[in-house]
């Protein structure tokens, strides 16, 4: 037959009580010899010493068992049997009416009062129906971490059904103070008026799979407090409710790749998300069936609903307000974001093409793909190596082209007619300054009336195909600190400007071998390119179509205008260009 699995200590006061007997009895002892004459005094003071000594540790031993340590210990991992049929007075350790529990709750203070001794304390819950709640305060003693869940109850996996918990007041579950747990296979459902099915707080784990959770008035799962819940398989929801989930105040509750099935359309009529300073996420999960309420998403909490398969909106709207946001990275959607000047709005989620769907303003989208890099390196997935914003409209705004936490984005016009797609600047239209992102420019026209229409600066990197530059301000290529513009095909100048291109202090453009059309013979005041300060614009074998007035170029101060070659009226312009100052046209 093999040993129980549990070892079990001695009796801390029986110890203490020995250990004096001894100690008394040798005292006796040796007292009635020495009286005798039949030892000396010196060999029985040092008998005496060492039985005082004895006895000392025996009691202090006991006194030490007595305040902690008296504590039964796992020697393997071991099963507890929970049946209806049981009883709370028997151990637990066979499933048998004659040695199973009653009531859960009885196997799970019986753990509590073990030294776990790093092994696992199972529960096992034969079919039937079990009242009450169950109730975990801190880690029980000997767990091996807090996130190994040393606790796991086990019901019918196959028909989770068949296992049903159900409590009359508060929580079916209620964990707290880093308190953790392993559900499985149960059905959990709560008849008070306002209970709730899972309390999860105060830095508490629960891991479930192939649950149900019933019926109940109150809010299926609850995190709050730093309290975090996961899904590890399906789940099935019943019954309405206030909430589906309810995470708050640091609050964790995660489906990510899971499957959650809606029975029966249940309504929930405060909320199906609720989200205040905590997390959801329901990131690749599939839901299935339909669910009827609203959500709140709100004080920098955050949904993640990327790549989800499924409708996880019940009809009423999902409110994000105060810093909340909703986070969708579908793999396709997440390359693509829509911006509609004339009908979109900038609290859409810009995944379509459609007014209740795109953005209002290239803004907008910018900064929403910033927060969604944000909440990517959040939750630890690989961003998407580029996105694309496609715009539609005219846009009366400065667009400030940020680091965003991705390589590369691209703005996308119109690639049928550039000029079908405007950003018209209040002062620059276009600002990239010292973004890691790469930005790429393409199908669209710039224009602004007191600014650049492109203006880019301390070593950030704008390229540009088929845009047209229509009238501006100052240059309508502004280039300087170090930073960088490469055109990557061919453009077009439909406006006049002080400058096309002006570089200065190491900035660089790169135009060889593009074409560029000059519409309606645009003016530059003070020169077609300016580059200074060791600033460089390479033009070699670019193709200039149409003409232009004003000054050809003007480079100065170590700045150099590379034309691999080409005769200096090369550029565009009826005025000729001027050296000076160690500038270099070559």
């Amino acid at each position: 037959m093999r040993a129980s699995p549990i070892v079990r200590t001695h009796n801390p006061v029986l110890i203490g009580i020995c250990g004096g007997i001894v100690g008394s009895a040798l005292t006796f002892v040796l007292l009635q010899r020495f009286a005798a004459g039949q030892s000396s005094a010196h060999t029985s003071l040092f008998i005496v010493l060492t039985a005082c000594i004895a006895s000392a540790v025996l009691l202090l031993t006991g006194t030490v068992i007595r305040r902690g340590r008296s504590r039964a210990f796992l020697r393997r991992d071991v099963i507890f049997y929970v049946r209806p049929d049981g009883d709370d007075g028997n151990d637990g350790l066979a499933d048998t009416p004659r040695r199973a529990f009653a009531n859960p709750q009885r196997a799970i203070d019986i753990i509590y009062r073990l030294d776990l001794r790093g092994f696992e304390a199972r529960v096992h819950l034969a079919p039937g129906t079990y009242s009450g709640r169950l109730t975990l305060y801190g880690l029980p003693t000997g767990a091996r971490h807090r996130r190994s869940r040393p606790i796991r109850l086990f019901g019918d996996e196959e028909n989770p059904s068949a296992v049903v918990i159900r409590s009359d007041r508060n929580a079916a579950i209620e964990a707290s103070r880093f308190a953790n747990l392993l559900v499985a296979g149960i059905t959990f459902e709560n008849d008070s008026p306002e209970g709730d099915l899972w309390l999860i707080k105060r830095s508490a784990f629960l891991d479930h799979r192939n649950c149900i959770l019933g019926a109940s008035a109150g809010e299926k799962i609850r995190a709050t407090n730093s309290g975090s819940v996961r899904a590890m398989g399906p789940t099935t929801v019943r019954g309405d409710g206030l909430a589906f989930v309810h995470a708050t105040s640091g609050g964790l509750i995660d489906f990510a790749g899971q499957q959650i099935h809606f029975e029966g359309t249940p309504h929930f009529s405060r909320y199906i998300w609720g989200i205040n300073d905590a997390s959801v996420n329901i990131d690749s999960a599939t839901i299935s069936g339909t669910v009827r309420g609203g959500g709140i998403v709100y004080c920098n909490g955050m949904l993640n609903v990327s790549s989800l398969r499924g409708n996880y909106r019940g009809g009423d709207p999902i409110i994000v307000q105060d810093g909340g946001r909703v986070v969708d990275r579908n793999e396709a959607a997440h390359r693509a974001l829509w911006v509609r000047s004339e009908d979109g709005n900038d609290n859409n989620d810009g995944r379509m093409n459609t007014p209740d769907r795109a953005f209002r303003t290239l803004q907008g989208a910018i900064d929403a793909l910033a927060r969604m890099q944000r909440d990517t390196i959040e939750w630890q997935y690989r961003p998407a190596p580029s996105v694309m914003i496609f715009a539609r409209g005219r846009f009366e705004e400065t667009v400030w082209l940020r680091d965003v936490g991705l390589p590369e984005v691209s703005i996308i016009g119109d690639k049928s007619a550039a000029e079908r797609v405007v950003i018209n600047g209040r002062g620059d239209a276009l600002v990239c300054n010292g973004s890691r992102t790469k930005w790429s420019i393409r199908s669209l026209t710039l224009s602004t009336q007191s600014g650049s229409c492109l203006h880019v600066s301390n070593g950030a990197q704008v390229s540009l195909r088929d845009v047209q530059f229509g009238e501006a301000g100052e240059a309508h290529i502004l280039v300087d600190n170090g930073a960088r513009v490469a055109v990557i095909g061919r453009y077009s100048i439909a406006g006049s400007a002080q400058w096309h291109i002006r570089a200065q202090l190491g900035g660089t453009v790169d135009g060889r071998g593009r074409k560029v059309d000059l519409q309606g013979t645009p003016r530059f005041g003070k020169a077609f390119a300016a580059v200074e300060l060791n600033a460089v614009y390479s033009a070699g074998g670019a193709l200039y179509l149409g003409q232009a007035t004003g000054p050809r170029f003007k480079v100065r101060s170590g700045g150099l205008i590379d034309a691999d070659g080409a005769r200096t009226k090369f550029l565009p312009g009826d005025l000729e260009g001027t050296v000076e100052l160690g500038g270099l046209y070559c």
